[in-house]
């Protein structure tokens, strides 16, 4: 091969790079991933390689095992930029490129659900793929978050798979309730996720397949668990509270169980949220995407207005450095509005880095990532409360249950926590374990004496 074809050919690739707007600090990794499957194709020419020997290349590197996910998302990325947008085969545009990209398939880190860990399972065909696009394009026209876009395309894949060769428009009610069963029986999933996968379906099948399966009937359904959330104490909460280290920390707990709020329903509160004048903070999109106003708690207006100031600054830092932008809700899709450089749209807990979002021409600065707060208050649970699982929810289960020990009216509580149905809120009245009545056994009815009897003689 000549210096010159080698030459033009990292050239090409390099100004694909940049096209897709892939950092600078990336590019060295992409290139590697190139060099990678070249030396995998022993001499043959990359740009003449079919389908199959992708997909074949990509389950022999996912078999490995000591790749992480993102890095083998990455070097799928790295494939996509070379073949859609350089090489540009027939066959780049129609591959299932989502799927590699969105599926975990080293076998240290298996599928959730796949049913042989130590093997990838079989890409989806076309018509599967072709589905979960058309559904996405129609939860994108409704403004569905991006978790419930993945969801419901997961769920659709799976369904397609389990009745695999059978296309959507084959599919029947009956066909639903046994996938639904399967789930239930063999994958024993619990009734929440039964009933997520169920709503997913009907969805699509009632907006793309136009097929209405609001009543499928009787099918076997996950036997639901009946207790009461698990709560902390006001001193446990306090004591969490006040070792939390950092003060975003502090207010993201603090707003967990002062306001009752979901973990995302914090984490995407907007600096427009906040109105310290009538002391009420604006939850917007929330679960359901119903919209609704909380009272700030007065104990910490003054660092959340603390908090409002950091953000100022770092915001006039970002505007100097030429950055300044963030994500709009209108812009899950990946388009930037005029916008998105406001203040007032800036996250209340900004990401500690500024990132490039696929699609956005722009570097933005998000919010702070779910999982650093979810592991850092297990974390600290497990060093004040050892004996219970401490998460984020579970601030929200004590902010109801504390409210409900004051003597709240239980349909003002379903408003404050923003559910859909009071039989929801009614789960925090069912008495726990400690609460029960106790019930005095037969045998404490004066065996007493007998019974210490017996010990004494069965000792001499």
């Amino acid at each position: 091969m000549s210096t010159d074809y080698v030459k033009q050919f990292w050239e090409g690739y390099h100004r694909a790079l940049i096209e897709n707007q892939i950092p600078i600090s990336h590019r060295r990794l992409y290139v590697r991933h190139i060099e990678r499957l070249i030396r995998f194709s022993n001499g043959a020419r990359i740009a003449e390689h079919p389908p199959s020997f992708l997909r074949y290349y990509l389950t022999e590197l996912s078999n490995q095992g000591y790749l992480e996910p993102w890095r083998y998302r990455q070097h799928v990325d790295a494939l996509r930029v070379l073949y859609l947008f350089f090489l540009k085969p027939a066959w780049a545009k129609i591959f299932e490129w989502a799927y590699w990209q969105n599926t975990t398939v080293s076998r240290h880190f298996p599928h959730k659900l796949a049913p042989n860990h130590s093997a990838l399972p079989t890409p989806p065909s076309l018509y599967i793929c072709a589905a979960q696009q058309d559904l996405k394009i129609h939860l994108q026209g409704r403004n569905y978050s991006i978790k419930t876009q993945q969801s419901y395309q997961d769920w659709l894949r799976r369904l397609l798979t389990f009745h695999k060769p059978k296309k959507p428009a084959e599919i029947a009610s009956e066909d639903v309730k046994s996938f639904l069963a399967h789930i239930a029986v063999d994958r024993k999933v619990s009734i929440a996720t039964q009933k997520q996968a169920m709503s997913a379906i009907v969805y699509y099948f009632r907006h793309i397949q136009k097929q209405d399966w609001s009543e499928l009937g009787e099918f076997i359904r996950t036997q639901p668990r009946r207790s009461k959330p698990q709560a902390l104490s006001r001193e446990e909460v306090q004591q969490l509270i006040r070792s939390a280290e950092g003060m975003h920390y502090t207010l993201i707990f603090a707003l967990l169980y002062g306001c009752g709020l979901r973990l995302m329903e914090c984490l995407r509160l907007r600096i427009e949220d906040f109105n310290f004048e009538s002391l009420q903070i604006a939850i917007k999109r929330s679960k359901g995407r119903e919209d609704r106003h909380l009272p700030i708690p007065k104990s910490f207006v003054n660092l959340l207005q603390s908090q409002q100031e950091r953000v100022a600054a770092l915001h006039r830092a970002d505007i100097a450095s030429g950055y300044g932008y963030t994500t709009l809700p209108a812009s899950d899709n990946g388009t930037l509005t005029s916008s998105s450089q406001e203040w007032q749209k800036q996250f209340f807990f900004p990401s500690n880095r500024i990132t490039q979002c696929q699609g956005v021409r722009e570097r933005v600065r998000l919010h702070i990532h779910p999982s650093s707060v979810q592991k850092y208050i297990a974390y600290l649970g497990k060093q004040l409360s050892p004996d219970k699982r401490v998460s984020c929810h579970m601030l929200r289960h004590s902010y109801a249950t504390h409210l409900l020990e004051n003597g709240e009216d239980i349909r003002h509580l379903r408003d404050l926590l923003g559910h859909a149905s009071v039989s929801t809120t009614m789960m925090y009245t069912q008495p726990n374990e400690a609460e029960e009545k106790h019930i005095a056994s037969p045998i404490d009815d004066g065996l007493e004496e007998t019974l210490e009897l017996a010990s004494c003689s069965q000792g001499s």
